[in-house]
This record gives structure tokens, C-alpha cells and sequence, in this order.
């Protein structure tokens, strides 16, 4: 592997080039001031001074009004409260305090100033932020301090205060945590900044986006985080690298003042609901349950102040997490086995062959996660201040996977997450007059990955065991050899120029990354059994015979044969595990290049133009196999190869950002305003995509995917040791193909999104402040995968009603036998979103007269997106065969515009905060949040679907087809048929659907209605004559559930086999097959095959679930953790001096 120092030999000429430009990019870590000065009459007073100052730190920020009266600081430092002063000679001196400044928006504070020598009058002043920021152009939310503090949170994570953007969507059906996605984009395509550094995990394996991810952990701790803002639309083009959302944070900055806070939280199963009603229903004898024991503590501190008074502060926090999730099992399970026998499997196993597969009952999932931060900042003169910032996070996560009704997970089968970040940021803000100003930011990220498997090693095992449930086993296969290493190098900076009315923007941006990736899936052997029997006896065949069962039941038969067995493998050194050389470093780059201006047409009317130029290269090339070239050119006698080559990278392109914004104060006062714009956005593509060239590529790694024979026809043998395991040797190259390829068009383009927004702002009668705004999303550029070593000449298509696509028994459906796949990435125009969202917020002090605050804030979202492929997977083979298709073949996912996985559908938001001081020294606060959504989109498909469709590939992602008359179909039994027609019946959706397929996303989960709370007290005292107060907090999420079992409900759309969907049919084979296997029965063999075609599918019914309505209520989560279905109390102490 290269050094990170020879691999970044050119990023020095690179930054200084960049530099040198005059400027280079600004993701928000700041706020500003600027305005208007004025006489009484009307007139512009130039060269008027004005005066800001933090006075928490003493930091001074000072212009002068330009020739038209204007003026703009800058580069200030985020929150308050702040003291301004504008004074002219010959005029009053004006003064306004307790302004608080929000992330990334200038407050706006037009003054009038009365000469000295009139009489004293009223000063007018118009003042405007936050809702009614004239510098507000399109969506966003902002978060200040006070309210990071009084959400109610248990995670602390971003998710938790993500949630409060009505055009996001958090859900936690991932294994690593909550999952954010905006603008109904995937969640991939986020963009998170930290103190304007990347704290993108830009490799793209984390749901929630964030360095560490994939541990559950972030990156920082809230208590770091002094203000968030979560952009949508902003049409400023110093912001870019997302099509779906900017989550911006800054961190907290010492003060004049030490100031500091010791804190914990902590829960266990005490503190956590009993079983949710909807589960005891599926079982009558069943009864509610708490969960295990369990324990979850956080607790930290933070410490802030000067080194310096008004000139050098410093900032630390440390927090350290020790976190259980329990995940219970319930009892209840619907496959072929019992309780009983799962026992005899797991001791079978360890006689035969000493291999412990853990337990498969209630099990718990854990999180070490600890988190440093240091942080100076040094005012180094009045025109210039630097701070810089380091942090490091240490996470170590066993991600268990629950056993349920319709799955069986042995804990050995088990996921291990360690990770280790490291982040450095420098930033340099400088005024240069009282025309100029820049900014500049220098970051480094250091990400370290190394996932692996819990117990011994041992190859993954999958059993089908009947009604639609699986049994899991072995090393989990995606963790057997799976390292990442990341060094992200960032620099920006802006550089503004305030022209009279014109704000001129010139800046630049560099993002460099060096990415080294072990990923060798199902390394250690996946095997699938048909059911139980078949899986011990092959254990028996390989082990002692020592056991029990094998005594028994074992006559020296040998193995059974398996229905299918895969295997990745290193074709550098053999090895099986994180030991192998078949690591893939490359290295990447995304610059850009950008000018603005903000004009100021008028005092009421605001308009932004931009353009913005991203240039992203990949500038390694990876390897190929010698044999690559022949096996691509043999493909593109069928399909447009698009320029792709083996060894070869999409070209350099030059990616265009135009954007124009505008902000309109309709009645000149503040209380009416219009805003908008519309623009192009461009992401970021996962570096996990392309990185799969440098794996599969025909060099690195070879595959072996076939039914459960050897070439000679006799059974595959299990085999416990992953370093003896098949390889294509043994089945001969020309046979079973020996990998796959992944190469990418040449004109492939990062994701891109045309997105344009309207706004009105309104004062309402009541004091409330009233919003409607809505966005529409047009996808210019996304990702789309064609397995081009697919035979489109040997289609052909099912007989009966269905007419699907697919690959006959015994064709040969792949053109090229030296790979097992081929897939070409490309990119795709199709896809849209939109999103309307109607507000209503209110702010109210001394509500009741006794110096108490009231804040209220309600929304109602609807939203809805479309797509060909949502992105949703970090493997290009997975984004090829997860994209549900009807009757359209597996290379034709591109041809149907469907409901995206990200689809947000209704949401409604509704928040309160009451906080009430008395007696002096006590304070209590009260905080409600409502989120009421429509449930996530899911899929009905088909269980083993790739047999149907013939090619494996594609497994069970195939859509049901709803008849008009069950008869249409035929079925293995008239009680499958009777089966189906009934849970057709009992679903709305599907019963729309007679006489069709069913869509991809056409239904939903049931809606969701959650109520989250949060108490605190709080207690000053004045000790050693500086305010200390000591606070008791209780976060409740899920408080619906508390109030009744019943309520509360959320549900996870995953299955089993993860398709997003039920498996309500099986595919069981065509009626060709069941007439030789029944050549006897009267010359029709299965009845419903008589005067059948012979590709007419057979199926049976699938779904343990005899309903809708049960299919929904195994789905609700019933595990421990934070986005679940039981209430869950978090209790806070903190100390705050």
C-alpha cells in the first residue's frame, strides 16, 4: 500500500494553486450583520461607524457604512447575545444588545440616527432574522442552542434533531443506526459539515451519513454543538457537494468567562415499556414482557474559557458512552423447527464440528463509544481570527440481529464494528478594509474501519425452514474480510467583496481523498440449505459423528446437497480474512470553482445569481484481468458500453451549479415576505461504487455462485474451515464463471438534482408567524446498473396471465462464461420529487405574567419522489438486483418510473416548549414533540424469484402479479390459492391491483403517531459569585406508548431476506416441471397445469402471515432501541457552572 504521503505528493501545488485563486469554498460555520444607516430624513450617511460586540467574549467586529449607507461584517462568530453600536459625528450614538446571531444567516439591522442637536426622539429601528431574514431564499432550519437543549433526545445524535426538518425523514430499520434522508433523496446523497470541515462518510457505508456510522456512533457530541442548520435549497453556491440535504453544525468557542457543564444519562430496562400491544396479538398466550437487563450510560463533561482575556479562548469536551440495545425474541416463531430443535442444531454443531453458534433467543447489541474535542480561538488582531479545532472519536459496536417471528439468528452470527476517526480543521477569518473579507478553512479526517465477525470463524449459513422463515448461522459474510482506511484533506476558502449594493462572492473548494478498501464478501463460504435435516446431515458428514443427533440420525450418506453455494476469494494470495493482500487503494479529487453576486435592488427586494463549476476525478485507474477486454467487447455486440473500458475511470467533466435566488419584503415592514429560487445541485458520488472497480475487476477477486453440485453431480460437502473452502479450481474456470466486473461509462455523471422552491412568509393576527413553501426536485444525473453479460437474445417470456420476462430453464442466459456478471454503471434523467409544507410558530414571553416562555411550532408536510434506482445499497451487484421489477426483464429496471424508497408521503410536526422560572432560583421546562407520518413504501415480491426469472442474481425481488380470478394462476395446492385470494382481500392496495403487477412502492406501512417528552427542573444557586445551577432531566421517547401499550406503534420494513417487502408467493417451478414429476397423474401431473403452457409459473402461498393486517403487526419493532415501538425514559443529571 502507498504512504498517505506519496499518494498526496501532489495535494501541496494542488492547495496552493487553489489558494492562490483568491479563494476556495465556504460550507456555513458563521453568521453575519449588515444593513442600512440613514438620517431622519431618509439619507444615506456613509462612512458611519458601526460596532459589534460578543460580549460573551469581548470580540469586536467593526465597518464602516458604505457611499450608498450600506454595511456587512462577516465572518461572526455564531449565538450572543451581541452589543451594536453606529455612531456618526453630529448624530446620537445608536445601541441595540441581546442580539443572538443563527448560523449561517445575516442579521439584518437597518438604523435610523437623530442629529445631537435636535430634540431626542425615537431612534427607528428595523430589524429583521431568523423567519424573516431578507438574506432567506430557500428551505432550511435552523437550530440554536436552546432548542438543541430542549428537544427531547436519546441518541444525542444528528438524527435526533434532523427530525425536526419537515422535509426529512428519519427512520432506524438499518443496523447502524438511524437513517437521514431530505427531500425524499436517498441518504446517501446528505452533505455534513463540522465546523465547515467534511464530516461526510464519504465512502458511503453509514445509513446516517456521519465518520463512524457504522458503529451507531457520530462524529462529535451534541454537547460540542453550539447551533445546527440543515439546508435543503440554498440557493447560495458557496454550499454544494449534496442533492439532498446540507447538515451543518459549528462547534462552542471559549469566552471571557470559564464556563463549564459535568453531565449524565442513563437507562435500563426499569426505564423501558413492556411488550407492544400489537405483538400480543399475534400470540394469545402470550404476555407483556419487560425487556432484560440492560444498561445504557453517557456521561461528560465540557469546559470552556480564556487563556487570554478578549484575545485566546479554548473549549474541551469528552464524553464517554457504555450503550446496550436489548433485542428480544418473543418465543414466537413460525418456521419448521422448534424451540427445542434450534437447541439440538446449535449443539449438534459444536459436537460435530466445535464451532458454538451462539444463542438464538433474546440477544442485546452494544456500543463503546468515546469522543474527545479541543478547541482554540485566537483573536489576533481586530481584523483577523483564527481558531482550530481537533477531535477523535473511538467507537466499538457488536450489531446483533434479532430473532422473530419469520427469522432465527444465531448471536455468533453477529456484526463487529470498531472504528477510529480523527479530525483537525484550521479556519482564518480576515477583514481587509471595509470592502473585503475572507475566509478560509483547512480540514483533515483520518477514518479508520476494520469490521469483522464475533466468535470463531466459520462459514455463513442460511436455511429455509418453511413458511416463509430462515435460520442464520456462522460469521456474518459481509464481515470476513472488510477494511477501510480514509484520509480526507479539505481546503476552502471565500473571498467577498461588498460593492455598495453588490456582495460579490469568488471562492474555491478542494476535497481530496485516499481510500485503501479489503472487501471480500461471503469470504468464508455462504451455504444454503433447503431445511434443517439437510444442513446437519452435511454437518455429520463433516464432522466426528461424535453427537447425538448424528448417531441417531446419520448412516454415512454423506453430505446433502445444498441449494446453493457462493464464495468470494482472493485471487492475490489465497488467504480467507482481513490477512488477504487483495486490498484496493485509489485515490480521488472534487474541486470547484465559484462567483456570486448578491444584489440589493432595492430595501425590499434581495436577488442572488450564482455559478458554480465541480470538477471530480478519480485519478487512480485500477487493474483488470488480462481476459476483461475480450469479455467487455463480447458484450457490446448487445449493449451500449458508453465508452467503458476495463481499467478506466469516467473521464473528467466539468459539472455547471447555475443558481438564482430572491428574497422580496412585499409591505416594506418585515410581515409579508416572498422568497425562491431555483438552481442545480451536485453531490458526491459513494466512494464505495467506483471503489468496486478496484475489487471486482477480475484480478483482485474471484466468485463462486452455483447450485449445491460439483462437477462430477456429487453434493458440495460443507466445509468448517474458511481457509479450505471452494474455489473456481474446483468447479473448472470454462464451467463456473470466476467473478464479476464492474466498470463504469465514461461519461458517467456524479449525482445531480435541478431544483427550484417558492416561499411566503407571513405575521399573523395572534403574534404567530405563519409559512407555506414548497420545492420541486428534478433528478438530472443518478445512478443506474445493467448486468451487460445478461443474453437479451434468449429472453423469453412466462405463459398464463403474467407475461413476465425471463431467462427458460436451461438457457444460457450469459454471454461471456469467464465472469459470473458484468455490471455497467451508468446514469439516468429519470427521476422527480416534490414537497409542500404549511407552518404555523409562535414565540411568547411572560405568557401567563410570570416570566415564563412559551414556544409553539406546528407543520404539515406532503411529499412524494420517484425513481429507477434509489442508491440504496453500497454494492453495485446489490444496486443491480434490489430494484423490484414486474414483468419488465432484470436489465430493464430503467424502463419504469416508480415510488422511491424515499418517498415521505404525510408528515406532520408539532412542538412545544414551556419553561416557567420561580421562587428565584428554580426553573421548569416542559417540551412536547409530535411526529405523526405515513408509514414507510414496501414491496410484495416473490420468494425465490431468481429460479422464476432465471438468474440468480436477481433472488427474491420479484413483484406479485394480483389476478382478477385466482383461478388465472395456478398454485401447488388449492389452499395456496385460497391462501392468496384471502390476503388479497384483505388489503387495500393490493385488491386496486386486480388484473396487474404490483408496483414497486405501492403500498405503505401503517401510519405512525409518536409523542416524545422531555422534563426538566432546574435549581441556581449563586456560589463563589458566579450562577451554578444543578438540573434534573427526563426524555421520554415514545410517551404515546407510555400513555397506552397500544399506541405508539413503529414498524420496520425489512424482512427476512431484506427485500423491503413480503415474500407473499413462492416460486415453486413451471408446470413443465411438475408434469415430469408427476407423469403419472393422469397426464397432467398438478391440475391447475392441465392446458397450462409449460412456463407457466407455479407458486404457493409463502406469508406466515394470513393478513394484511398480521403482516403489519409482526413488522412493529420491539426492540430497545430509540426509534422502537416501547416507551423508553432517559434519566439526565447535569451541573452547570
Amino acid at each position: 500500500m502507498h504512504s498517505v504521503t506519496q499518494r498526496f505528493r501532489w495535494l501541496p501545488v494542488v492547495a496552493l494553486a487553489l489558494m492562490a485563486a483568491v479563494p476556495a469554498m465556504a460550507q456555513v460555520t458563521t453568521s453575519g450583520l449588515r444593513g442600512t444607516v440613514n438620517d431622519n430624513a431618509g439619507l444615506s450617511l456613509p462612512g458611519a461607524t458601526i460596532v459589534a460586540t460578543h460580549l460573551p467574549s469581548g470580540t469586536q467586529y467593526g465597518t464602516a457604512t458604505s457611499t450608498q449607507g450600506t454595511y456587512t461584517i462577516p465572518n461572526m462568530r455564531v449565538g450572543g447575545p451581541y452589543r451594536v453600536q453606529v455612531s456618526f459625528v453630529g448624530y446620537e450614538t445608536f445601541t441595540r444588545e441581546g442580539i443572538t446571531l443563527n448560523l449561517g444567516e445575516f442579521y439584518e439591522l437597518d438604523v435610523e440616527l437623530a442629529e445631537s442637536t435636535a430634540e431626542l426622539s425615537e431612534v427607528e429601528v428595523v430589524a429583521a432574522g431568523g423567519v424573516f431574514d431578507p438574506n432567506r431564499t430557500g428551505l432550511n432550519t435552523s437550530l440554536s442552542e436552546d432548542q438543541i437543549e430542549a428537544i427531547p433526545s436519546l441518541g444525542r445524535d444528528l438524527a435526533d434533531y434532523t427530525r425536526l426538518t419537515p422535509q426529512a425523514y428519519v427512520e432506524n430499520d438499518d443496523d447502524d443506526g438511524p437513517s437521514i434522508s431530505i427531500a425524499g433523496q436517498s441518504n446517501r446523497y446528505n452533505s455534513i459539515y463540522i465546523d465547515g470541515a467534511v464530516s461526510n462518510d464519504v465512502f458511503g457505508l453509514s445509513a446516517q451519513g456521519t465518520n463512524g456510522g457504522q458503529t451507531g456512533s457520530t462524529p462529535i457530541s451534541i454537547d460540542a454543538v453550539e447551533q445546527f442548520q440543515i439546508a435543503i435549497s440554498p440557493f447560495d453556491v458557496t454550499q454544494s457537494g449534496f442533492t439532498g440535504g446540507a447538515i451543518n453544525a459549528v462547534t462552542r468557542s471559549g469566552t471571557n468567562t470559564f464556563e463549564g457543564s459535568l453531565y449524565g444519562y442513563f437507562r435500563n430496562e426499569s426505564l423501558a415499556g413492556k411488550t407492544p400491544g400489537g405483538v400480543l396479538d399475534l400470540d394469545p398466550d402470550a404476555t407483556a414482557e419487560r425487556l432484560n437487563d440492560f444498561s445504557n450510560n453517557r456521561y461528560g463533561f465540557r469546559i470552556g474559557g480564556p487563556i487570554v482575556r478578549d484575545k485566546v479562548f479554548f473549549f474541551a469536551n469528552a464524553e464517554f458512552l457504555r450503550a446496550e440495545t436489548p433485542l428480544p425474541f418473543g418465543g414466537v416463531y413460525d418456521g419448521n423447527t422448534s424451540l427445542d430443535q434450534l437447541g439440538v442444531l446449535r449443539q449438534t454443531v459444536m459436537d460435530e464440528v466445535g464451532y458454538d453458534p451462539g444463542a438464538f433467543g433474546d440477544v442485546a447489541s452494544s456500543l463503546d463509544d468515546d469522543k474527545a474535542l479541543v478547541k482554540l480561538d485566537w483573536n489576533a488582531s481586530d481584523r483577523h481570527r483564527v481558531s482550530a479545532r481537533y477531535s477523535y472519536s473511538a467507537s466499538d459496536n457488536i450489531d446483533q440481529f434479532q430473532s422473530r417471528n419469520d427469522a432465527i439468528n444465531f448471536s455468533n452470527n453477529a456484526e463487529v464494528f470498531p472504528n477510529r476517526t480523527h479530525s483537525l480543521t484550521g479556519e482564518v477569518n480576515s477583514t481587509f478594509g471595509t470592502e473585503f473579507a475572507n475566509k478560509l478553512i483547512l480540514g483533515y479526517t483520518s477514518v479508520s474501519d476494520d469490521r469483522g465477525f464475533a466468535g470463531d470463524p466459520f462459514p455463513d449459513v442460511s436455511i429455509d425452514d418453511g413458511n416463509g422463515a430462515e435460520i442464520f448461522l456462522g460469521s456474518e459474510p459481509f464481515s470476513t474480510a472488510n477494511i477501510l482506511e480514509q484520509d480526507i484533506f479539505t481546503v476552502t476558502n471565500n473571498f467577498n467583496w461588498f460593492r455598495g449594493n453588490h456582495t460579490l462572492t469568488f471562492g474555491v473548494s478542494g476535497e481530496f481523498y485516499s481510500i485503501s478498501n479489503l472487501f471480500i464478501a461471503q469470504n468464508f463460504g455462504d451455504y444454503e440449505y433447503d431445511s434443517v435435516d439437510d444442513f446437519l446431515q452435511s454437518i455429520c458428514a463433516a464432522g466426528n459423528g461424535s453427537s447425538a443427533y448424528c448417531q441417531a440420525n446419520y448412516n454415512g450418506e454423506g453430505p446433502a446437497v445444498p441449494s446453493r453455494f457462493q464464495r468470494n476469494y482472493s485471487l492475490v494470495d489465497g488467504i480467507a480474512g482481513d490477512g488477504s493482500a487483495a486490498i484496493a487503494p485509489f485515490d480521488a479529487l472534487q474541486v470547484g470553482f465559484y462567483a456570486q453576486d448578491e444584489f440589493r435592488v432595492n430595501p425590499n427586494l434581495r436577488v442572488t445569481l450564482g455559478l458554480r463549476a465541480d470538477i471530480p476525478k478519480i485519478t487512480t485507474n485500477p487493474a483488470f484481468a488480462p481476459e476483461a477486454p475480450g469479455v467487455i467487447q463480447n458484450a457490446g455486440q448487445f449493449y451500449d458500453l458508453q465508452g467503458a473500458q476495463a481499467g478506466q475511470t469516467p473521464a473528467a467533466a466539468v459539472y455547471l451549479s447555475p443558481r438564482f435566488g430572491f428574497n422580496y419584503d412585499v409591505n416594506g415592514d418585515r410581515t409579508l415576505q416572498l422568497r425562491g429560487g431555483a438552481g442545480v445541485f451536485t453531490g458526491r458520488v459513494p466512494f464505495v461504487w467506483p471503489g468496486g472497480m478496484f475489487n471486482n475487476n477480475g484480478a483482485n477477486v474471484g466468485r463462486v455462485s452455483t447450485g449445491g453440485t460439483l462437477p462430477d453431480d456429487s453434493p458440495i460437502p460443507f466445509i468448517p474451515n474458511p481457509q479450505e473452502q471452494l474455489t473456481g479450481s474446483d468447479f473448472g474456470q470454462t464451467d463456473i464463471p470466476s467473478g464479476s466486473l464492474e466498470i463504469f461509462a465514461d461519461d458517467f455523471r456524479y449525482p445531480r438534482v435541478f431544483r427550484t422552491s417558492l416561499g411566503v412568509d407571513a405575521q399573523l393576527p395572534g403574534g404567530f408567524v405563519g409559512t407555506l413553501e414548497g420545492q420541486y426536485t428534478n433528478t438530472l444525473d443518478n445512478i443506474i446498473v445493467t448486468n451487460i453479460n445478461l443474453d437479451p437474445t434468449t429472453l423469453t417470456m412466462t405463459e398464463g396471465v403474467e407475461q413476465r420476462a425471463i431467462y427458460a430453464p436451461n438457457a444460457d442466459e450469459i454471454i461471456d462464461p469467464r465472469f459470473s456478471s458484468v455490471h455497467l454503471v451508468s446514469s439516468t434523467s429519470e427521476g422527480y420529487a416534490y414537497d409542500v409544507t404549511a407552518r404555523l410558530q409562535k414565540q411568547l414571553s411572560d405568557v401567563f405574567s410570570t416570566g415564563d416562555d412559551l414556544f409553539l411550532n406546528l407543520s404539515y408536510t406532503y411529499g412524494d419522489s420517484y425513481s429507477v434506482n434509489d442508491g440504496s445499497s453500497s454494492q453495485i451487484n446489490t444496486l443491480w438486483r434490489t430494484v423490484e421489477i414486474g414483468a419488465q426483464g432484470p436489465n430493464e429496471q430503467g424502463s419504469v418510473l416508480s415510488r422511491s424508497d424515499f418517498s415521505v408521503g404525510h408528515r406532520v410536526l408539532g412542538s412545544a416548549t414551556f419553561r416557567k422560572a420561580f421562587l428565584n432560583n428554580l426553573a421548569t421546562t416542559l417540551s412536547l414533540f409530535y411526529t405523526g407520518e405515513s408509514g414507510r413504501p414496501f414491496n410484495y415480491v416473490i420468494d425465490n424469484f431468481g429460479d422464476l426469472v432465471g438468474t440468480s442474481g436477481y433472488r427474491d425481488y420479484g413483484l406479485v402479479y394480483v389476478p382478477n380470478d385466482i383461478n388465472e394462476m395456478v398454485f401447488a395446492s388449492p389452499e395456496d390459492a385460497a391462501a392468496y385470494e384471502t390476503f388479497i382481500n384483505s388489503s387495500e392496495y393490493l385488491s386496486s391491483r386486480r388484473g396487474q403487477f404490483a408496483e414497486r412502492n405501492g403500498s405503505r406501512l401503517p401510519w405512525e403517531n409518536i409523542l416524545d417528552l422531555k422534563f426538566e427542573q432546574e435549581l441556581f444557586a449563586n456560589l463563589g459569585g458566579a450562577n451554578r445551577s444543578l438540573s434534573l432531566t427526563f426524555d421520554i421517547f415514545n410517551f404515546t406508548n407510555l400513555l397506552n401499550s397500544d399506541w405508539g406503534r413503529r414498524y420496520a420494513k425489512f424482512t427476512s431476506s431484506s427485500t423491503g417487502g413480503l415474500e407473499v408467493l413462492e416460486f415453486q417451478g413451471f408446470c413443465s416441471e411438475f408434469r415430469t414429476a408427476n407423469a403419472g397423474g393422469g397426464g397432467g401431473g398438478l391440475p391447475g397445469c392441465v392446458g397450462a403452457g409449460d412456463l407457466t409459473p407455479v407458486y404457493d402461498f409463502n406469508s406466515s402471515s394470513t393478513t394484511e393486517e398480521e403482516f403489519f403487526d409482526n413488522q412493529i419493532i420491539t426492540g430497545g432501541g430509540a426509534y422502537g415501538s416501547r416507551w423508553l425514559m432517559q434519566l439526565g443529571l447535569r451541573l452547570t457552572f
